[in-house]
C-alpha cells in the first residue's frame, strides 16, 4: 500500500482513527502478498483487528482501510510500502506536494522526463466523496494538457485526470464486448 496523502485524517481526526504506522496507508491500490497472507490466518486476523476497532470506534470513517491499517500496524511484515506513484491522491483534502510527479499525455513529454529527476505517475486514484460526473457531466474542451516534465501541481493533475476520465466516456460500447 502506498502512504496516505491526505493530512485530515491524521490532522483533524487524529490518531484515534488511525492505529496505523504514521500518517496511515491509503487502500486505493493494495497489492497483497498471498504466502504472508495465508501465514498470518488472514481470516483471523481480519476478524480480530475489525473486534478491536468496532469495540474503541463508533464507526470506521475510511472502512476496510482502518482495517487494514491495523492489520499493517499490528503485522508490519505484511505491509510491503509501494512508492507514491502507485497511488497518487485526487482527494479534496490530499497533498500532492508529498508526492510531486508528473504525467506524461505525449510519447514527446513521457522522453523528457526520463531525462530528468522528476517521477511519472504510475497510478491516479481520484478518492474523493464527488466523482466527475457528479462535478462535470460535460467534458472540459478548453483544456490544454501541460507536456513538459515539471512535477505539477494537484489542479494540473485534476485536469489531466478529466481528459482521460472523459476520453474513455466517450469510447463506443462496442469497445467493451
Amino acid at each position: 500500500m502506498v502512504r496516505e496523502t491526505t493530512p485530515y485524517y491524521w490532522e483533524f481526526l487524529g490518531r484515534k482513527y488511525w492505529p496505523s504506522l504514521g500518517p496511515g496507508y491509503n487502500a486505493g491500490l493494495i497489492l497483497f502478498h498471498l504466502k504472508r497472507i495465508r501465514s498470518i490466518n488472514w481470516e483471523s486476523v481480519w476478524s480480530d483487528s475489525l473486534q478491536y476497532l468496532s469495540s474503541k470506534l463508533v464507526e470506521l470513517p475510511t472502512a476496510e482501510q482502518d482495517v487494514l491499517n491495523r492489520i499493517a500496524h499490528v503485522h508490519g511484515h505484511t505491509l510491503h510500502d509501494l512508492p507514491c506513484t502507485w497511488n497518487v491522491q485526487l482527494g479534496a483534502f490530499s497533498d500532492v506536494t508529498l508526492c510531486p510527479v508528473t504525467w506524461s499525455l505525449t510519447s514527446k513529454a513521457a522522453n523528457t522526463v526520463k531525462s530528468t529527476n522528476t517521477k511519472e505517475l504510475k497510478l491516479i486514484h481520484f478518492n474523493a466523496h464527488l466523482k466527475p460526473e457528479d462535478v462535470q457531466p460535460k467534458r472540459f474542451r478548453w483544456l490544454k494538457p501541460n507536456i513538459d516534465s515539471r512535477a505539477v501541481m494537484k489542479f494540473d493533475l485534476v485536469r489531466k485526470y478529466f481528459i482521460v476520465y472523459n476520453a474513455f466516456r466517450e469510447l463506443p460500447q462496442s469497445c467493451w464486448s
